[in-house]
């Protein structure tokens, strides 16, 4: 009787173990299960940081919906004049346009429309005071036009005539974000040393020799000399016998030198 307790006891224990078994292996089995979950979500948010930079493409503000042709649009609390050609590039670098003291608006576009239309670029011609002090809203201009339009953040210009010159070179030099200045027939906005806020830039510049305003031809030689001292990289042109008016600045030769990435300082 004792070998059969025995035997009966050991069946008993081995029965148990077989039953316990099973149990174990269902835990480990569900402890596993939630490595590959843990990496399946590393691995997402991985893809989705890759896919943001590189559809941003470093520059582009990829706006879109806003009208081609010419138009009136409320940016940065103006009503702008925007032009914007058939044949806009993606991602379209952008010129913002002053007018001079007294003018408005479509004083600039025919001096403009035809380089855009064989450049592909926005054009934008805010109102201003005439003060040549005005430009505070230029950032705003440009952040609303970008999210309407597919917009080169890294090429972005300011020009203007006169006073709107003065204006340009007030925004090019005062704000960040700007990537070059044409003036024509204008002073600079500031005296040395110059807070360069888009850092420095390439600067193209018209005065005739035989124009008074701002001083005369001297005033802006020196001033020509202010800001070549910033480190800026300016192509001064001095008109012979030229007056003070737009017709003496070629915008196509503007446009094609200030967007040469040799000019850049």
């Amino acid at each position: 009787m004792s070998n059969k307790k025995l035997i009966l006891a050991c069946g008993v224990i081995i029965l148990a173990v077989i039953l316990w078994l099973p149990g174990c292996g269902s835990s480990h089995k569900s402890s596993r299960s939630s490595t590959p979950s843990t990496g399946g979500g590393t691995g997402g948010v991985g893809t989705g940081t890759g896919t943001g930079t590189g559809g941003g493409g470093g520059s582009a503000s990829n706006g879109s919906g806003g009208p081609t042709g010419e138009s009136t649009q409320n940016l940065g609390g103006r009503s702008c004049l925007v032009y914007v050609p058939s044949g806009v590039k993606s991602p379209s670098p952008l010129l913002l346009t002053w007018h001079g003291a007294g003018g408005s608006p479509s004083q600039m576009m025919p001096k403009w429309k035809s380089v855009s239309d064989s450049n592909g670029f926005i054009v934008i011609a805010p109102p201003h005071n005439g003060s040549g002090k005005d430009y505070d809203h230029a950032t705003g201009v440009r952040s609303d036009v970008s999210g309407l339009y597919n917009v080169d953040l890294d090429a972005c210009y300011v020009n203007g005539f006169s006073a709107g010159g003065q204006t340009a070179f007030g925004a090019g030099i005062g704000t960040s974000g700007w990537a070059g200045i044409m003036a024509f027939s204008a002073g600079v906005a500031h005296t040395p040393p110059m807070p360069n806020a888009s850092g420095l830039l390439p600067v193209y510049w018209v005065f005739g020799d035989a124009d008074g305003t701002f001083g005369g031809i001297s005033t802006i030689r020196q001033q020509v000399q202010w800001v070549e001292s910033e480190g800026h990289n300016v192509n001064f042109v001095e008109v012979p016998g030229g007056g003070h008016s737009l017709s003496i600045s070629n915008a196509a030769e503007a446009w094609s030198w200030i967007t040469n990435p040799a000019n850049r300082p």
